[in-house]
């Protein structure tokens, strides 16, 4: 399921989003390294993950369009697991 960030980005912002993967990980899960699929027109800045949340630093876009943004972890149980975003890009 692909999942929508609630908040639009305007295209000359630089702004952090998180995913909460704590619904989908096991008892004693944690998440040991995380990596981002950003498209082209949309930069990806700095990210970094705790044991359940994962953020991304993201700037540039075009504005009226939209931006599908996944994220892949690697856990501590050995699992794989994939989220995409769509991210909406609006002048303000």
């Amino acid at each position: 399921m692909t999942l929508t960030w609630k908040a639009p980005k305007d295209p000359d912002d630089v702004k952090d989003y998180k995913l909460d993967w704590s619904a989908r990980l096991g008892d004693m899960e944690e998440i040991t390294s995380s990596e981002w699929l950003v498209p082209l027109g949309v930069t990806k800045g700095s990210d970094s993950h705790t044991q359940h949340v994962v953020t991304i630093w993201l700037r540039d876009g075009t504005a009226g369009e939209k931006y599908r943004i996944t994220n892949r972890v690697q856990t501590s149980q050995g699992r794989t697991y994939d989220q995409s975003v769509v991210l909406h890009c609006y002048e303000s």
